[in-house]
């Protein structure tokens, strides 16, 4: 094999090596499927309905305090007898009522306060399912890279296989070497085959599981970007300050204290309860019995009403809202606990994989020198055909390892991106 032939191998285990690019494929970026995602996904159409749905409470709310208005109309006949069942009488009547609530002693104030704690906890959910999908369509992008750039190593080895195996042909008819080289190497290139069949097969799921991701499925063609992510700032700064900034910025401990704040409100709803309510109800009737008279009349008047006692209803129900409000205070706190120690796991796989990536380099050149010495001694006829096969396996190994090594940093990174509450 000559020095071309190792030179193709580590180009191909380069990571920024990637599978043929369709002359008409659309290239999608990271920021282009998360824009699909964005738009199509449906669990988050789902989540932006259920805020429409909470908004809607607050509404419903406010229309208590508005004037209603109901209006009927009746036909009716009857007859009696004495004096002639079929001696029918008949009317018309128009009925318009109108009901006002003049106070209910703030309960409806503090209804609006409760719906609103609860409308700023599923927006921040909402948010958070947001970034939830935004880091599995990061996640599902960055191993989609890493299968197309092991494509790519794949093709590399195969390629250089396929040299190797026209140098032993030749050896072999100049009667330089032995018939068992040609024959190890064609078991080696046929192997080298299958794996790069696998790799495509990988790499074609890797695909479907993008589009899945994003809740959408490209019609046209189309190729990935080749771009890993960048660092984040700070994410090999000290832990507490890393976990200031995720308190700060996270969606998920912004909903938990909200749906606190909900809870604490509720109990103050049901506190009050048992207030009175003060209403107002007119009305006008029209009527013409025999269809030949018209009668009118209206009427108007106040209602005091006040539940004295509803068999201890109201009071199960304010024990409930205070275990709800208990146990929210126990999720914030819960949350804060979890949150350190993801930040913590974020800090500890960033670290690592940065420095499994130096390692994989190493090994990597390593394994390229050994190589090229195989591949030297082979053609001076002092090395055999089983040290160069082993010596490209470790570079294939090792160009795998480092794009393996590349993917681990962009999923910790994405983690920890999340866990940030930041947009990649």
């Amino acid at each position: 094999m000559r020095k071309s032939s190792i030179q193709a191998i580590v180009v191909g285990a380069s990571i920024t090596t990637a599978a043929p690019v369709s002359a008409h494929a659309e290239t999608l970026t990271l920021a282009g499927a998360l824009a699909r995602a964005r738009g199509e996904q449906p669990s988050l159409r789902v989540a932006r309905a259920q805020v429409e749905q909470s908004a809607a409470q607050i509404d419903q709310i406010d229309a208590t305090a508005k004037p209603t208005v109901a209006v009927g109309v009746g036909v009716d006949a009857q007859a009696t007898r004495p004096p002639d069942l079929f001696d029918v009488s008949s009317s018309a009547g128009v009925d318009v009522t109108g009901h006002l609530n003049l106070w209910d002693f703030g309960q409806r104030k503090l209804r609006r306060r409760a719906a609103l704690a609860s409308l700023e906890a599923i927006e921040w959910s909402a948010r958070g399912r947001t970034r939830d999908v935004e880091r599995q369509v990061a996640e599902a992008y960055w191993s989609a890279l890493a299968r197309e750039q092991l494509v790519g190593i794949a093709q590399a080895t195969v390629a250089a296989e396929e040299r190797h195996f026209d140098e032993a042909q030749r050896f072999v008819a100049a009667d330089a070497r032995a018939s068992i080289d040609l024959a190890q190497v064609r078991s080696t290139l046929a192997q080298a085959r299958l794996a790069l069949v696998t790799a495509e097969n990988e790499y074609a799921a890797a695909r479907v599981a993008l589009e899945q991701a994003m809740g959408v499925v490209l019609e046209r063609g189309w190729d990935l970007a080749d771009a890993w992510p960048a660092a984040i700032t700070g994410e090999d700064g000290a832990l507490d300050a890393l976990v200031a900034r995720v308190e700060q910025s996270s969606d998920e401990l912004a909903a938990a204290k909200a749906r606190q704040r909900a809870a604490e409100a509720t109990v103050t709803v049901d506190a009050a309860a048992w207030r009175p309510a003060l209403d107002a109800t007119a009305r006008a009737q029209a009527s013409t019995p025999g269809f030949t008279d018209l009668t009118t009349g209206w009427s108007a008047g106040v209602t005091l009403s006040w539940s004295l006692w509803d068999g201890g209803a109201r009071r199960a129900t304010l024990r409930g809202s205070r275990a709800a409000r208990e146990a929210a205070r126990a999720e914030v706190e819960e949350l804060q606990l979890r949150l350190r120690g993801d930040v913590e796991n974020a800090r500890v796989a960033v670290r690592g994989a940065k420095a499994r990536q130096v390692a994989a380099a190493e090994v990597l050149a390593a394994a390229a020198e050994e190589l090229r010495l195989a591949e030297a001694r082979y053609t001076a006829g002092a090395g055999s055909t089983i040290e160069v096969a082993d010596a490209q396996d470790r570079v294939t190994s090792a160009s795998t390892e480092q794009v393996q090594a590349q993917l681990a940093l962009a999923r910790a990174r994405t983690t920890l991106s999340r866990l940030l509450a930041t947009s990649r």
